[in-house]
């Protein structure tokens, strides 16, 4: 995944987490002021960076799916089937 596709991405979570949770919303917010101001080549070139980013951009991915089913038994019966990487 490349610095620009980063930035969308996150651009996306961060409005699909203003339905489902506000606190991951702030979290990601803060993430994104930081990396809107970053040329994506100077992004790029931080490969540890760019993983991290990754990282954080599949775990509220995941998290957000998990949170938008409808009961706490789904959510939990997700959980446990989820990939152990993943929980």
């Amino acid at each position: 995944m490349q610095a620009k596709e980063i930035k969308k991405q996150l651009r996306l979570l961060i409005e699909e987490a203003s339905v489902i949770g506000p606190g991951l919303t702030k979290r990601l917010e803060e993430i994104n002021r930081w990396v809107k101001d970053v040329k994506p080549g100077s992004l790029t070139a931080k490969r540890f960076v760019i993983l991290f980013l990754q990282q954080m951009l599949q775990d509220a991915e995941a998290w957000l799916r998990l949170k938008s089913l409808p009961s706490e038994e789904e959510q939990q019966s997700a959980l446990t089937v989820l990939n152990p990487t993943l929980k």
